[in-house]
């Protein structure tokens, strides 16, 4: 009999991985790159419309008209084919970009292009890219950049903005990130700036400028190198984090400014200003998964001790029954988790992370933070703060912390294979672990009552793919 489960369950992730493998071999073929780890596409625009079209009304709207725009800028904004356009261009990854140009006319007016993306694509964290060609000279400015969706009722700054890349031309090599919000703008922002190596200058070539989003902090990078990161803890004194809420996308090319300057006669014109595309990623937890957690605090795994009547601690070398965790989707983003050893949900009601709710409210659910590449922290829905393994892990997990730093910081990781449960319904799983849970008298009695159809107890998907894992030999029981 246990042989025929096995066998069943070999089946199932057979016809996963071969799911897997025909998914992997569609996306090969896709015009959009891999995301980054941990991450799905949100949403995007490849700009790989029709030549000498305009970019696409369903994903940009326009901003018109001149009047400075706040920094005493010369250009006026129109939406015409001349000053955003779709064109061909062989460094494109698509061969295909967005030209948004700056022209000079014969009366001396200077004409640009200001597309946004208010009320179509917007996101709230996530990993935030676009790839560019920069223009140049004296007086060129060009921007990618947010602003929060509250902006026609609340206004800037209090809207908040983030300036994902701003380069002024006459600075071939150099782009800036900066932070705007209400005490902290203007030439006042939270901003750094990053240099590229060896002279080369950003006109020549296309790059990669993009954020990493998160709960209170923000990560900025360029073609992949993380030059910046600011949170909470860098506002000033006093004020407030404006940036976990959903923002919308802006691609400017102005002329002039109190910033950069103005045009002299060593200005070129036209100046384009080209995006081969724009993407918004979202974080996603690894719902269905079974996972450990390890403290880089200690590098030890989190335990839910040997019933998971404990406090969560980080104090193991090896990982077992006791340290791994269902992660379960809670809803509105969050997560709850389940341990093994006991089948309740991980609770921060007390203040410190104990194993012991049979079902999840908001004491329960917890934001899988991405914390950089291979990390995350958890922040707690109902007390706002981030776990962390206090003490350098030598105490319990408790949620008290406002920012994601080392002691926050876990390493997540899968056990073993995919979880039957997560492949087939509830039901099928409970059939093929039937018979053999004999180690551990309340899920056997749970299961027979399920099958049975005894509406009193319900058995959820994280406990049929916990009694599968057990019957199957993956876990041990207790």
């Amino acid at each position: 009999m246990i042989m025929d489960i096995t066998n069943h369950t070999l089946i199932l992730c057979t016809r996963f991985f071969s799911l897997v493998c025909a998914v992997i071999g569609l996306l090969s073929m896709a015009a959009i790159a891999a995301p980054p780890a941990g991450y799905t596409l949100l949403w995007s625009d490849e700009f790989n419309g029709t030549a000498g079209t305009k970019p696409s009304s369903a994903k940009w709207n326009y901003d018109l008209g001149g009047g400075g725009w706040g920094n005493n800028e010369w250009q006026v904004y129109t939406s015409d084919l001349t000053h955003a356009q779709i064109i061909s261009d062989t460094d494109a990854e698509d061969s295909k970009a967005l030209r948004i140009r700056a022209t000079k006319e014969s009366n001396g007016t200077y004409l640009s292009a200001r597309l946004h993306s208010r009320n179509k694509m917007t996101a709230k964290y996530g990993y935030i890219e676009a790839r560019i060609r920069m223009p140049y000279g004296q007086g060129i400015w060009p921007a990618f950049w947010m602003l929060g969706t509250d902006f026609p009722t609340v206004g800037w700054p209090a809207s908040g903005e983030i300036d994902i890349m701003e380069n002024i031309g006459k600075e071939l090599s150099k782009v800036y990130g900066t932070l705007h919000g209400t005490g902290y703008s203007g030439g006042n922002g939270i901003s750094g700036y990053y240099t590229l190596p060896n002279g080369a200058q950003f006109k020549d070539a296309y790059h990669t400028f993009a954020i990493r989003w998160r709960p209170d902090a923000i990560s900025w990078d360029v073609d992949g190198v993380v030059y910046m990161t600011k949170t909470v803890a860098n506002l000033p004194s006093g004020t407030t984090w404006l940036f976990n809420k959903p923002f919308f996308v802006i691609l400017n090319l102005a002329v002039g400014g109190n910033w950069p300057g103005y045009p002299d006669a060593t200005t070129v014109f036209p100046q384009d200003y080209r995006i081969d595309y724009v993407r918004a990623y979202t974080y996603n937890p690894p719902v269905g998964q079974t996972m450990t957690l390890k403290s880089s605090a200690n590098n030890l795994f989190v335990s839910a001790g040997t019933d998971g009547n404990a406090d969560l601690i980080a104090n193991r070398s090896t990982a077992g029954t006791s340290e791994f965790f269902q992660v379960i989707d809670a809803g509105n983003g969050s997560v709850a988790l389940k341990s093994l050893a006991n089948g309740k949900y991980v609770s921060a009601a007390t203040g410190t992370l104990k194993a012991n709710k049979e079902a999840y409210t908001d004491d329960e659910r917890f934001l899988w933070v991405d914390a950089g590449p291979g990390k995350i922290g958890l922040k707690a829905v109902a007390a706002g703060r981030f776990v962390c393994a206090e003490n350098a892990g030598a105490s319990a997990l408790v949620a008290n912390r406002t920012v994601v730093s080392g002691w926050e910081i876990f390493i997540p990781a899968a056990v073993g294979p995919v979880d039957p449960g997560a492949m087939i319904d509830a039901s099928t799983c409970l059939g093929l672990a039937g018979g053999l849970l004999t180690g551990t008298e309340p899920e056997h009695t749970r299961l027979n009552a399920e099958q049975g159809g005894d509406s009193g107890i319900v058995v959820d998907m994280a406990d049929a793919a916990r009694f599968v894992r057990r019957a199957c030999g993956l876990d041990a029981f207790r």
